[in-house]
């Protein structure tokens, strides 16, 4: 059994901390978590997104982000977001070294309820050649600052939507094709 130190808010206590089984290596291999957002301009449909994946134990982050195209509203951007940073992940040679999607689980997070909702039933079917565990689908609460890592790397995956989504209303608007 090891023994730690005991966490800052149990400092009287004496009796050995012992790590949690979701702690142990092989565990935390178990785990793929995505997370990805995008950001929409109805005037101009230029979309963007961003996205985050870690994996594998020692954990590995993947990070992406780019234009989406042919979006019609803010809600199919949120959906191409996820579509595009799975496909991302599942190509990138430095990420996917050494490692496999078989049996794992595949946690994916987004702050649209809406594109989880269209998303969730047909995603199984769609990655079925990656052989996952299971997919779980969690809801994070968008634009709520920094108050934990979830929302912290929700905000990020915004900083880079909104970045990518600027960039391409910009060139939008200098070709004239704002409606």
């Amino acid at each position: 059994m090891d023994h730690f130190d005991a966490p800052p808010w149990d400092v009287t206590s004496s009796a050995p901390i012992v790590s949690h089984p979701k702690a142990e290596p092989d565990k935390r291999d178990l785990f793929i978590t995505l997370f990805c957002d995008a950001s929409f301009c109805p005037k101009t449909k230029a979309g963007g997104f961003g996205g985050w994946v870690k994996a594998g134990f020692p954990p590995r982050t993947f990070r992406v982000g780019g234009v989406l195209n042919e979006c019609n509203n803010a809600e199919e951007a949120e959906i191409c977001a996820v579509i595009h940073t799975l496909t991302h992940a599942q190509h990138n040679k430095s990420f996917n070294t050494d490692f496999s999607w078989e049996g794992k689980v595949l946690v994916i997070q987004s702050d649209c309820q809406g594109a989880i909702k269209k998303l969730k039933p047909v995603m199984a079917e769609n990655l079925k050649h990656l052989k996952l565990k299971y997919i779980k689908w969690k809801w994070v609460k968008g634009h709520s600052g920094y108050g934990n890592k979830r929302s912290a790397v929700n905000e990020f995956c915004d900083t880079q939507a909104k970045k990518y989504m600027y960039e391409e209303r910009k060139r939008r608007r200098n070709r004239g094709l704002e409606n």
